[in-house]
């Protein structure tokens, strides 16, 4: 690049780079379209790139990139993102191929059970397969996500025991979180859901009201904020941090693989108009 390209590339990262902080990841898009990223060799932003193909849906670019993020320096961390990129274009087999050379590259990393698992997964292989391939992870690594998705593997093969027993860890192990709510949920589904346990589960359901007096300290404290904020001269923006001679767009990834969860039922479900009201009548009597 002669010095005025690498400006205007500089110029360019920065706004992807605001772009992906305020989670546009459509308009971070459009500027990186923009860009020959052959030309390219920072691996980190290679990949930061790819992944905003990915949360577009745009898995045959995010691929092309992460091969050349891979043809600078193999890691396994690529040829991870490589094989979920290929599983979501329904390419199995070269899921597979990518595979191979992760394990090689990864032998002794407890990640391949679920890569493995995954691809598993997208071939429909038997319950009885995949539940196999997580138990040989959870004698590894005890996680909480992986865990609850052999308790429900478990659930749905009708091994009910194994999965309350497995229930119950998670629950012991971790106290709280996602996976601990929905631990109680299969729980509550199997019908082994005590008292203490019920409370707790149903309490993620409860709206938090608030009294007067608190709704308005907490006006009173935004206000305040507010008024702070309009005073404060803006921050300068971080001098960023460079590999190969080239900026890197500074960003999470989990902030893009993660940006769709689902939401949970409403604490009224299945509740008449009439119902309703009466709980809220019961609530403003016992204020």
């Amino acid at each position: 690049m002669n010095a005025l390209d690498k400006e205007e590339f500089r110029i360019k990262l920065e706004e992807i780079n605001k772009l992906v902080q305020d989670k546009d990841y459509k308009g971070a898009m459009n500027i990186v379209d923009s860009i020959d990223w052959r030309r390219v060799k920072n691996v980190r932003t290679l990949c930061v790139v790819g992944e905003i193909y990915a949360a577009n849906g745009r898995y045959e670019d995010s691929k092309e990139i992460f091969l050349l993020a891979y043809q600078a320096s193999i890691g396994k961390n690529i040829l991870y993102r490589l094989i979920e990129i290929s599983l979501r274009m329904d390419d199995i087999n070269e899921a597979e191929e990518f595979f191979e050379e992760y394990k090689q590259v990864a032998s002794n990393d407890s990640t391949q059970y679920i890569l493995q698992y995954k691809i598993a997964r997208a071939k429909n292989s038997s319950l009885n397969e995949q539940i196999r391939i997580l138990e040989e992870y959870k004698e590894q690594e005890f996680t909480e996500k992986w865990s609850y998705e052999l308790a429900a593997l478990y659930y749905k093969a009708g091994e009910k025991q194994k999965c309350l027993d497995l229930c119950n860890e998670i629950i012991l192990w971790f106290s709280e979180g996602k996976y601990v709510m929905k631990a109680y949920d299969l729980k509550m589904r199997m019908g082994e859901l005590t008292g203490a346990e019920k409370a707790k589960f149903e309490k993620q359901f409860v709206p938090k009201l608030l009294t007067p007096e608190q709704a308005k300290e907490l006006e009173k404290k935004k206000t305040e904020t507010e008024v702070k904020a309009q005073e404060e001269p803006e921050a300068e923006e971080v001098e960023e941090t460079t590999e190969n001679n080239e900026p890197e767009v500074q960003v999470s990834m989990e902030g893009i693989k993660e940006k769709i969860s689902k939401g949970i039922r409403d604490v009224f479900g299945g509740k008449t108009q009439e119902e309703k009201e009466e709980f809220r009548g019961r609530y403003h009597q016992g204020r």
